[in-house]
Order: C-alpha cells, then sequence, then structure tokens
C-alpha cells in the first residue's frame, strides 16, 4: 500500500490580443503523505535439508532488511502487519504440502526468537515505529516446523506454502 498523490493545476490567461508579451501562470503542487515504500515482494524461509527419516523440530527465520522486503515507512507513522493463513493451512495452522502429494508438515511462525509472541493467521500486529535515522521497519518471522510424522519415514520431496504478508497504515 503505497500512497502519494500528485496534482497539477494550470491555470492560464489569455485574450485574443495583447500590447506586450503573453504571460501565463502554471501553479504545481504535490501532496506528500504518510506511507510505507515496498522494494521486494518475495523472500523464501528455508528449513534446509533434511533426511525422511528425521523426527526432530527445525527452525527458519527472515527479517525485515533493506537486502530482503526493504519496507520503509514514514518516521512515527503507526504500522501493523497480517499473514495470511497460507496456501494449506488447516484449522488456523500453517502447513506445507508436498509438490506432488497430499502430505504436509505443520509449522509455527513466531513474532520473536525466544518464541513467545506466536503470529497467529489474519491477526493484526502492531510493530514498532520508525525513526528519522532507520526508516526501514523492523519486524521478523521466525519459523518451526515439527518434522515428527509419529515416528514414520515422511515422503521425500519439497514441501513448501506461501504466505501474504499485508502491511497497513
Amino acid at each position: 500500500m503505497k500512497k502519494l498523490n500528485v496534482s497539477l493545476v494550470l491555470l492560464a490567461s489569455s485574450t485574443f490580443l495583447y500590447a506586450g508579451n503573453p504571460t501565463a501562470t502554471i501553479k504545481v503542487q504535490a501532496t506528500i503523505t504518510q506511507g510505507c515504500q515496498f522494494s521486494s515482494a518475495e523472500q523464501i524461509m528455508d528449513f534446509s535439508k533434511h533426511a525422511a527419516i528425521t523426527q526432530t523440530t527445525v527452525e527458519a527465520n527472515t527479517s525485515n532488511t533493506a537486502q530482503t522486503w526493504n519496507i520503509r515507512c514514514t518516521e512515527k507513522l503507526p504500522v501493523w502487519i497480517k499473514l495470511s493463513a497460507g496456501d494449506h493451512s488447516a484449522n488456523n495452522f500453517w502447513r506445507m504440502k508436498h509438490q506432488f502429494k497430499d502430505e504436509y508438515i505443520p509449522y509455527l511462525l513466531f513474532q520473536n526468537s525466544t518464541k513467545t509472541q506466536q503470529y497467529k493467521s489474519g491477526e493484526v500486529v502492531g510493530l514498532a515505529s520508525t525513526t528519522a535515522q532507520n526508516n526501514v521497519l523492523q519486524f521478523s518471522i521466525f519459523a518451526v516446523a515439527n518434522l515428527n510424522n509419529n515416528n514414520q519415514p515422511r515422503s521425500t520431496g519439497i514441501y513448501k506454502d506461501s504466505i501474504a504478508i499485508t502491511i497497513s497504515w
């Protein structure tokens, strides 16, 4: 959601006959509003490769930085983030789906590295405002996937999901 309103007002005076040099007036106006700017739309959070018999939890994370999404906002602007349910959610749980089979790996998303503040799909979360010294919006996503499959090997292949992130102000 990027907001930039620019308007151009042209005013001209005209008469059919001028005694001197003809002149006209142009008024130019721009309205700059508070808002956020996005540079990149997609990031990949990779849980890496694991053996089909792996029965543990694995972690991954990503953050908004100048090298990732590069979401920048006007300083002191109240900003919120919301994560969609993803392409394969069930019962409000995120799941990665096997590329060819109807098999899933559940995962959770957190706001902090200690995994004490969980994101919930569709829930709006307030973010800290940016400053004049740093206008990059500060947020991270920490993910935990449980590879335990009732002590059974999991099908080999790629499991994936896609989540939309909405930034509002």
